[in-house]
C-alpha cells in the first residue's frame, strides 16, 4: 500500500549519509524526493531498517549546504528508502517539487473545464 503524501521529483544528487555517532560518511546518490522522504541508492546498504540517519547534499543551482535527518523505512537491494523527520523540512525546501497536489489537482480540474 502507498502511503506518500507527495509527489515524487526525480533528481540526481551527491549525498552523504551516516548515523548518530559515527566519525566518517558513507556517499550515496538520492534519485527522488518528496516533501515527506526520499530513495537512496546505496550499495550495500550499511544502514539497518528504523536507523535515524543524517544526510547532506548541496543545491546545484547554488552549492549552498542542505542538511536533514531521517529515518530508514525501507531496503532494498538498490537503496534506502527514508522519511524526513519532519514534513517539508525547510533545510531541504530547494529540491521540493514546485507544485504542490493542490495545485496539481487544481491545474487537472481547469484542464478538464476547458475540453
Amino acid at each position: 500500500m502507498e502511503h506518500r503524501c507527495g509527489e515524487r521529483r526525480p533528481t540526481d544528487l551527491t549525498v552523504l549519509l551516516r548515523r548518530r555517532g559515527w566519525a566518517g560518511w558513507v556517499v550515496g546518490q538520492l534519485t527522488d524526493i518528496s516533501i515527506t522522504g526520499a530513495f537512496i541508492r546505496i550499495a550495500p546498504c550499511p544502514f539497518p531498517n528504523k536507523a535515524v540517519i543524517e544526510l547532506e547534499t548541496t543545491q546545484p543551482e547554488t552549492a549552498r549546504l542542505l542538511r536533514s535527518r531521517a529515518l530508514v523505512v525501507r531496503r532494498c537491494g538498490e537503496g534506502i528508502g527514508v522519511m524526513f523527520d519532519e514534513v517539508r523540512p525547510a533545510t531541504l525546501a530547494p529540491l521540493y517539487p514546485s507544485v504542490s497536489r493542490t495545485n496539481v489537482a487544481r491545474q487537472e480540474q481547469a484542464a478538464s473545464s476547458a475540453a
